[in-house]
């Protein structure tokens, strides 16, 4: 099913400068793969070297914070919106 992506200005490099668009996903999982597939690159922003998310960056659907643990799979369904968002620190 496709879901709406909302990602960072930061990914514009890899998304063609959109912010939003279509991906297709029947979890959050299978859509984060798809989405490297769509945008070539993405993943490396997104996963460090041992393929978890870093925690630079929160994931949302329909407005509520998911946290991804391996081996448990967050579904989605016609209509759910990801937002990607990175987050800043600094003093």
């Amino acid at each position: 099913m496709n879901v709406k992506v909302k990602v960072p200005l930061s990914f514009h490099r890899f998304t063609r400068n959109k912010t939003e668009f279509e991906c297709h996903g029947d979890t959050v999982e299978e859509l984060l793969a798809n989405l490297d597939s769509q945008y070539h690159g993405i993943k490396g922003m997104l996963y460090d070297k041992e393929d978890r998310l870093r925690p630079s960056f929160s994931l949302f659907v329909n407005g509520k914070t998911v946290r991804i643990i391996k081996n448990e799979k967050i579904l989605l369904k016609e209509g759910d919106e990801i937002l990607i968002m990175q987050l800043i620190a600094g003093g």
